[in-house]
């Protein structure tokens, strides 16, 4: 049993720290995939006719980011403190609270088709409801043994060295998420990440999914499926068709009367129907992949009808996307006589006092530099451009698109054609001089 007890510490142990460390990376990531939750769970209350039950999930969905924070903080101290046999007999129950919730939570998720991806392992391992339920079932299991077991689990160090353990690995897990937090994620496993080719993450990758049409004989009454639409379709009746991926074992026979070959899933009365069995084999069939980028576009404000996202990634040269989500961070939209009025904060006039000087100083050197914003009225684009005196072009860009592409708003990104050279967070951008010398001029 004290095999099964340090198996399971180092399991559990080690597990939990990687799920922390990787969601510490990203935290603002992993704050977006909680709004998703709270936002989905908020619907489907309303849909039941619960709305005192949505209320909580969209107070939540406010509280996204400093939850999505208290939650890796937690993960990666639980499983330091697990390892090293600390403070076990507390550490224990919050163990089993905290899984049983995310059992609890990856159920719901998977019945009934909340999200595609749990957000467990952030963009490493993207993980299906379903993968991350089993995980946690696992889990469940190893950290009952912990729990029965908890009064017998003795720490490595002494009182002291418990203290300086848990004071230590929660303030060295708080300084990394907070630094990911200020800047962007150190890793960074996105589809926009350094040397992501974005015409590469656009496309589509076709699969060989298996299309069996189900038809009714209309003599027999008799239902079959078939891989092959019948050349006798005078004889058969629709009913439904059916996409198969996966391992499937398949029938392979050739209709008598006709000469057509196809494939069925039970061909049990071939030979009584007038068909001869050719083969039963067993075949792997894969879906189509939906491309890994969706939503990308670019919008020219004055001309929301043409988008010019695929001149700007088949331009031979370096240039730069200004990401702009939420104009109302940089001052606020006054309503006059005159029209609309952006009359800028603190915040932005030091940010585009910055990045006026940088698009002046790029626009010398033939860079250009572009505005990805989700704004879509003209009014206020204008307004706003007008508000900070912008010496660049603006576009519009889905949100969640914006949100996805770089963790910062304002965000700039260095791009050559359809590569991502490079991305920097406000907090850490650079002169285009600084630019220019380390990526363009390499």
């Amino acid at each position: 049993m004290r095999f099964a007890i340090w198996i399971s510490r180092a399991i559990v142990g080690l597990l939990f720290i990687f799920s922390g460390f990787i969601k510490a990376n990203d935290p603002i990531g992993f704050s977006y995939k909680l709004v998703e939750y709270f936002e989905k769970f908020s619907t489907i209350f309303i849909e039941a006719g619960l709305n005192w039950l949505s209320y909580p999930m969209d107070w939540l969905a406010h509280l996204a980011l400093p939850l999505a924070i208290f939650i890796v903080l937690g993960e990666m101290v639980l499983g330091v403190l697990t390892l090293t046999g600390t403070y076990m007999k507390r550490v224990s129950w919050y163990l089993l609270l905290m899984i049983l919730f995310f059992t609890f939570l990856t159920f719901v998720s998977w019945y009934f088709e909340i999200v595609k991806t749990c957000g467990c392992f952030g963009e490493v391992i993207p993980l299906t409801p379903f993968q991350s339920f089993i995980k946690d079932l696992i889990l469940l299991v190893l950290i009952t043994v912990l729990f029965v077991f908890r009064k017998s689990i003795v720490s490595v160090f002494k009182d002291t060295g418990d203290k300086i353990l848990l004071w230590g690995s929660t303030i060295i897990a708080f300084m990394f998420t907070w630094f990911c937090y200020q800047h962007l994620p150190i890793m960074d496993f996105g589809n926009y990440g350094p040397e992501k080719s974005l015409t590469e993450e656009m496309k589509m990758f076709e699969g060989n999914p298996l299309t069996l049409y189900k038809l009714k004989n209309k003599d027999t009454g008799e239902v079959m499926e078939f891989a092959d639409y019948p050349t006798d379709y005078e004889n058969w009746e629709w009913i439904s068709p059916t996409i198969i991926d996966g391992e499937l074992e398949v029938t392979k026979i050739k209709v008598n009367a006709t000469g057509q070959e196809t494939r069925v899933l039970n061909a049990d009365d071939a030979e009584k129907n007038g068909w001869t069995i050719i083969e039963t084999t067993t075949e792997v069939f894969t879906p189509d992949e939906d491309p890994k980028i969706q939503q990308l576009s670019a919008f020219y404000y004055k001309d929301v009808d043409k988008n010019y996202i695929d001149t700007m990634l088949n331009h031979e040269n370096h240039y730069f996307w200004l990401v702009l989500r939420d104009f109302n961070q940089f001052g606020d939209f006054i309503t006059t006589d005159d029209g609309l009025i952006f009359q800028q904060n603190s915040f932005g006039e030091s940010t585009f006092k910055k990045m006026n000087t940088f698009a002046k100083s790029a626009k010398r050197a033939g860079v250009k530099l572009h505005v990805l914003c989700s704004e879509g009225a003209f009014e206020k684009i204008e307004s706003f451009r007008h508000g900070i005196n912008a010496q660049f072009l603006f576009y519009i860009c889905d949100d969640t698109e914006l949100k996805t592409m770089i963790r910062s708003s304002p965000g700039l990104m260095l791009l050559k054609k359809d590569t991502v050279i490079s991305k920097w967070h406000y907090n850490d951008f650079k002169t285009f001089e600084e630019i220019k010398n380390e990526y363009i001029n390499k």
